[in-house]
């Protein structure tokens, strides 16, 4: 026998540093990527930021600001492990979050002027000093500007970060911040490492999986604003009207997060599905023996098909285009 019980107690201890190491990278699936608030270390700096943020003025009633509030009474009272409240009286408050449409405040401040550069999507974040009070306000021109500075807000809380003297002015450098999926109807992803599809197409429009507003809410969390929903090798039958009713259901959960849906089409889609485009696939969804965009017809089609698009869809984004690559028309 060469046992030894020295050996015995090595196997020991590696079994459970193991099953340590196990349970704690397993903790956190990394699902709500930095929206896992964390409570605050730092005793010092709760105490601070419960001061200034237990009592909050927020008088919007949007569904985007529905979803600031929750939002922020999630991450205050995880981070600070307090409660938080929100007051109908501003003068209560250290927080004020509102349109100068709704807050004396913000229109005393008379800064108007500052919000005008900063579009629908900008946010202004500053404190101010009255007497012995330290307010802080965030204010925007619409409502996705308060969702976009709310999470700006929780960011600076979650990293600890200085509340005094704030000054923020923000506004988005681009305007189109898309995410490209390559998916396919049938579940697949082009080139994905990480399983199907996201979007369930059998379940839609009955059924809607509660992942659509988690995707959108750690999008707009990073000011993503809109999303490519297939493939750039696009299936002609995405633009059918039976799919058009599926997508709209997606883009009335992502709507409130100021997330717009975008489309991957085929340009071969006016063709009648008697032409082949593609070996060993078929032609379009229309009618017609050409998809020139120089035939008057065909540009008939495209204005025919964005006007139901947008019947159904009203906050449509637009269209991605793959044209003559890849053997795509």
């Amino acid at each position: 026998m060469n046992d030894r019980p020295s050996d015995s107690i090595s196997i020991i201890i590696t079994i459970i540093f193991t099953l340590l190491f196990s349970n704690f990278a397993y903790a956190d699936d990394g699902y709500s990527l930095w929206l896992n608030y964390k409570k605050i270390g730092n005793q010092k700096k709760i105490e601070e930021y419960r001061n200034i943020l237990s009592a909050i003025f927020f008088p919007g009633t949007s569904k985007t600001c529905d979803i600031a509030q929750k939002e922020l009474k999630t991450g205050l009272e995880t981070m600070l492990n307090k409660e938080i409240s929100f007051k109908k009286n501003e003068k209560e408050c250290n927080l004020i979050i509102s349109t100068p449409l709704n807050s004396a405040l913000a229109r005393t401040l008379k800064i108007a002027t500052q919000l005008r550069v900063l579009g629908r999507e900008g946010f202004l974040l500053k404190s101010i000093h009255q007497g012995n009070k330290s307010t802080i306000i965030l204010t925007a021109n619409n409502d996705i500007g308060i969702l976009y500075g709310t999470f700006h807000l929780l960011r600076l809380v979650q990293t600890q970060q200085e509340l005094t003297g704030l000054d923020v002015k923000s506004k988005p450098k681009i305007q189109f911040r898309l995410l490209n999926h390559w998916d396919n109807l049938n579940g697949t992803v082009e080139r994905g490492y990480a399983g199907n599809s996201l979007w369930k197409w059998n379940e839609l429009p009955d059924s809607i999986d509660s992942r659509y507003r988690d995707y959108a809410r750690v999008n707009a969390s990073l000011g993503i604003n809109g999303a490519v929903l297939n493939n750039v090798n696009a299936n002609p039958s995405i633009l059918k009207l039976d799919y058009l009713k599926k997508i709209a259901k997606i883009a009335d959960v992502f709507r409130p997060f100021g997330i717009h849906v975008f489309l991957s089409v085929n340009f071969s889609s006016p063709l009648s599905s008697q032409f082949e485009f593609e070996k060993n696939r078929r032609g379009g969804i229309g009618d017609l023996s050409t998809s020139d965009p120089l035939i008057p017809e065909v540009r008939q089609w495209w204005k025919n098909k964005v006007k139901e698009i947008y019947q159904i869809i009203p906050d449509f984004g637009g269209f991605l285009v793959k044209a003559n690559s890849e053997g795509m028309p």
